[in-house]
């Protein structure tokens, strides 16, 4: 099940990742979007979020083996194909 991470720790359940646009996903992150491939996850993070020095997500940068910063959308690679 797809799950917001917020920079500060908190994870919430996205139930409804299939009909979400793409305003959905700018809200959710607070900007512009760039999906992250990883081996078993996507993630939907903001792509401005290195320049607008968004804090560490380090709940996110584990899941993703990857350094992430600000609020992460992450759902898997299933949840991601039935979008595209």
């Amino acid at each position: 099940m797809a799950k917001l991470i917020k920079a500060g720790g908190s994870i919430s359940k996205i139930e409804n990742i299939e009909t979400m646009g793409l305003d959905d996903f700018q809200k959710l992150v607070g900007g512009y979007i760039e999906p992250l491939y990883g081996v078993d996850n996507v993630a939907i993070v903001n792509e401005e979020g290195l320049l607008n020095r968004l804090p560490l997500n380090l709940k996110a940068s584990n899941i993703m083996r990857a350094p992430l910063v600000g609020d992460v959308i992450i759902m898997t690679w299933e949840e991601w194909k039935k979008r595209n």
